[in-house]
């Protein structure tokens, strides 16, 4: 039997092309019990470029979305933590899944658990920063999810086995492509504010503008 959660809002809406804000703006949204409105879910995605770091980054024309995407989530990720800062500025604790040999199971068990508490899962897979949104699951263990892939974004480079007549995907090898996913834990105080993403935002521009003189 599957298991699948509904009234999320699917990505990209319009120009969005950061996978991973666009994916967490969809995760949080739903966590946080807003309703599914696609004018929200833009709004949102321009304030957390902002806190994410990805808004501070000087263009590069000579790049794909894609290759755009790859390069800067591994240039922020040498930076700092990110995606932690993210969700301190959202209020939320979060738990890092690591895929690895022997740990399917109790990997499996997690995000079923939040699936099943209504909370998509952030995911990305073939250690590629191609980020999708884990949606459901069913009963022989194998993830479904959302990639962006049915609404402007290229499929991602660890491809799912197919999708269904709604447009989610059907993975039931994601443990043996590796990767990650992180889980929403409870909510908590805000630790980031907006002043603190704007003083980080002036160092992250000065990082990036050094690496590439």
């Amino acid at each position: 039997m599957k298991h699948l959660i509904s009234d999320i809002i699917r990505f990209p809406n319009g120009c969005q092309p950061v996978r991973f804000v666009a994916c967490f703006m969809s995760m949080l949204m739903r966590a946080e019990g807003m309703p599914p409105c696609t004018k929200t879910h833009q709004a949102l995605y321009e304030l957390y470029m902002a806190v994410s770091g990805f808004g501070f980054i000087p263009p590069d024309e000579g790049l794909t979305d894609a290759e755009w995407n790859q390069e800067n989530n591994v240039r922020l990720r040498a930076f700092d933590w990110y995606i932690g800062y993210t969700f301190d500025y959202a209020g939320w604790d979060a738990e890092e899944l690591i895929f690895q040999n022997g740990e399917r199971e109790a990997d499996f068990t997690k995000i079923k658990a939040s699936i099943d508490r209504g909370i998509p899962v952030l995911a990305l897979f073939g250690r590629v920063y191609q980020w999708v949104l884990l949606t459901g699951y069913d009963d022989e263990g194998c993830l479904y999810g959302l990639d962006g892939s049915q609404a402007g974004w290229d499929v991602p480079a660890a491809a799912p086995a197919g999708y269904d007549e709604n447009g989610v995907f059907i993975m039931p090898d994601w443990h043996g492509k590796g990767g990650h996913a992180f889980i929403l834990g409870e909510k908590k105080a805000r630790t980031v504010t907006l002043r603190d993403v704007f003083h980080r935002g002036n160092r992250i521009m000065e990082y990036f503008n050094i690496r590439r003189m």
